[in-house]
């Protein structure tokens, strides 16, 4: 049984990328050599079906659209102990320059 929210959403998807790509005036056949997938791979994704990722992420990149979806990833965060640790390395004081610490010293008798 197929999840009905996915397959609209892929109709959906498959709906914006031809309209992109009659917007550039290419056919499938061009439009998939310039991606680098086959005309079967582009026709299945206009088509609404499921294509690999990597196939899509060449699609994206084809149409100027590959950092779109990359802002839709979240930032790499640092747990919390992690940062705690980074704190703990950063240096808390200034030490005394060579030259102030030269200094002789004597037993004043």
């Amino acid at each position: 049984m197929k999840n009905s929210i996915s397959d609209s959403f892929l109709q959906e998807l498959g709906r914006k990328i031809t309209a992109l790509r009659l917007q550039k005036n290419l056919t499938q056949h061009d439009f998939s050599a310039q991606a680098g997938v086959s005309k079967s791979t582009l026709e299945r994704l206009e088509r609404g079906s499921s294509i690999q990722l990597v196939g899509f992420l060449k699609i994206l990149k084809a149409m100027d659209l590959l950092g779109a979806f990359q802002s839709l990833l979240p930032e790499e965060s640092q747990s919390p102990m992690t940062r705690l640790q980074l704190q703990r390395q950063k240096r808390q004081r200034a030490s005394r320059s060579k030259s102030s610490m030269k200094t002789t010293w004597s037993w004043k008798d």
